[in-house]
């Protein structure tokens, strides 16, 4: 008798959902100029609505908020509109040429955790003649001064960018060459305030030592009987970029050392993101907006209505100028 009543329960509720109609409707609505906007800069502009729909979304047109870049998420290299690495060095003791520094898109970066798979990998570099890479020609300033601001175009290299750095100072009896090294990445990819900026702490590093695995990653040797000098560091006090040599005494091991940072896609941008000015939970007759910034953008509002029987939504774009207060007059 239970499973009876169970079973006929279940089958009431079931001819009873099948009868009922699905609640859904397209997006269906109207944007108005309100007739008293003067369209100045600084001062709100009024959009009345007529229709309804759950949801509202608004891209002002401004940067960082257009409707066509709702799914950008990297700028094509061709529309990119410069790239510079800026490089400020300062060396200190021992002879110049002691570093050697390239950048590449055509790396796949270290392993990081193989000392014996990386020193091959770096071996097979500098075997090949550096194949990819190109080698970047800068000015080397005399002994403890900086070199001043050193520009270099990178715009071909920022979908895989990589830059490494060869130091092999030369022992001369009394010091191994020391270099301390400011890098800053500037790129225009016509973001405006948002284009991205970086610094040489902004990017991953593996250090290696060839001639000596207990140098792998940077580390100084955990034996304190040996000399703590020659090594490379992120942390240095002087620079963002330090490669540390001996001042006046020789290590018991020549320094052949790399610095490789991480391949990084330098081309990638956040997308741009509307305003929610209507969801569910609130009515909606008019909204306004404040453009700062005098101009002509194209303004895009967004319905969507959307529940378990469907979703559908619906676009209005226009092109508003936005004018300064001065020329109104």
């Amino acid at each position: 008798m239970k499973i009876n009543y169970i079973f006929a329960t279940c089958a009431f509720l079931t001819a009873f959902s099948a009868c009922q109609p699905e609640v859904f409707s397209e997006a269906d609505y109207q944007v108005l100029l309100d007739g008293s906007n003067t369209y100045l800069a600084g001062e709100p502009v009024k959009f009345n609505f007529v229709g309804n729909v759950d949801n509202m979304q608004f891209f002002s047109g401004e940067q960082g908020c257009e409707y066509r870049y709702r799914n950008r998420y990297d700028v094509a290299l061709e529309d990119v509109r410069s790239a510079l690495m800026t490089m400020n060095l300062q060396p200190r003791y021992g002879n110049p040429g002691s570093m050697d520094i390239y950048v590449t898109n055509r790396f796949d970066g270290l392993d990081g955790n193989d000392f014996e798979a990386d020193r091959k990998t770096l071996e097979d570099m500098l075997a090949g003649g550096m194949e990819g890479w190109e080698k970047i020609s800068f000015e080397e300033p005399e002994s403890q001064q900086w070199s001043g601001d050193q520009s270099f175009d990178i715009s071909e290299y920022l979908d895989n960018f990589c830059i490494a750095f060869h130091w092999h100072p030369a022992y001369t009896g009394s010091a191994q060459r020391t270099y301390y090294i400011n890098i800053g990445i500037d790129t225009d990819l016509g973001l405006g305030d948002g284009n991205p900026s970086l610094s040489t702490k902004d990017l991953d590093y593996t250090m290696i030592y060839l001639t000596d695995d207990e140098f792998y990653d940077g580390r100084r040797y955990d034996n304190p009987e040996k000399n703590t000098n020659g090594f490379i560091t992120t942390s240095g006090y002087s620079a963002d970029l330090q490669f540390q040599g001996v001042g006046g005494t020789e290590l018991d091991t020549a320094i052949d050392a790399w610095c490789v940072s991480s391949p990084m896609v330098l081309t990638n941008v956040t997308n741009d993101k509307p305003i929610l000015v209507k969801n569910m939970q609130n009515l909606l007759d008019d909204f306004e907006y404040t453009w700062e910034t005098p101009g002509t953008y194209t303004v895009t509002f967004v319905g969507i209505n959307t529940n378990y029987a469907g979703d559908s939504s619906l676009v209005k774009e226009f092109r508003i100028t936005i004018i300064d207060p001065l020329d109104a007059y």
